[in-house]
């Protein structure tokens, strides 16, 4: 096995620099900066040497994801971009990412951390909404919201059981870190 081992021989280009190569990190540098110094690179979109990119303004980043429907199970779709899942950012994408993270039992799936996902959802099905199971409800959604980095807590929670007793219209506020309060609401099924 040891004999079909090939050596490079003087056929191969060197990968690594050589002597002969001269390489001036400041003058790169300088020519790095000049070109970010471009005013037309602040514009909505920079196209540069067949390289597209989208420059969207954000004091406070909350990442960004595709916008899932609940309801309908399934991601909508942008009819302005050939029908692929829609993009969705800042505080709807928060928005999104809360009620995904309350639809996910909490260890249902391995892709997941353990803390992520709500404990027990299902225990309001099928019991009595009392104001005990209110407060246990209130503590396990922001247990769960709360592994979001960017939130810090809930408040105002409002839990409050449909007519036929198979749902929870739950409603509350989420604080961030940065001192913002978003205003949340779903179905709990």
């Amino acid at each position: 096995m040891a004999d079909d081992f090939v050596t490079p021989d003087e056929d191969f280009d060197p990968i690594v620099p050589t002597d002969d190569d001269e390489f001036d990190a400041n003058a790169d540098l300088d020519d790095i900066e000049e070109r970010l110094d471009d005013p037309s690179l602040f514009g909505d979109e920079v196209v540069q040497d067949d390289l597209v990119l989208e420059t969207e303004p954000q004091v406070y980043s909350l990442g960004r994801s595709w916008l899932f429907d609940f309801g309908q199970f399934r991601f909508v779709t942008d009819r302005s971009r050939a029908r692929a899942p829609a993009r969705v950012t800042g505080i709807p994408q928060l928005q999104n990412w809360v009620e995904k993270a309350i639809y996910t039992s909490r260890g249902s799936l391995p892709i997941y951390s353990d803390d992520y996902g709500l404990e027990e959802p299902d225990l309001i099905i099928g019991s009595p909404f009392t104001s005990a199971a209110a407060a246990s409800l209130r503590r396990r959604v922001e247990e769960c919201v709360t592994f979001h980095p960017k939130i810090i807590g809930i408040d105002d929670f409002a839990a409050v059981p449909v007519e036929d007793g198979e749902a929870v219209d739950v409603s509350f506020r989420l604080q961030l870190d940065n001192d913002d309060v978003v205003p949340f609401s779903m179905r709990l099924q």
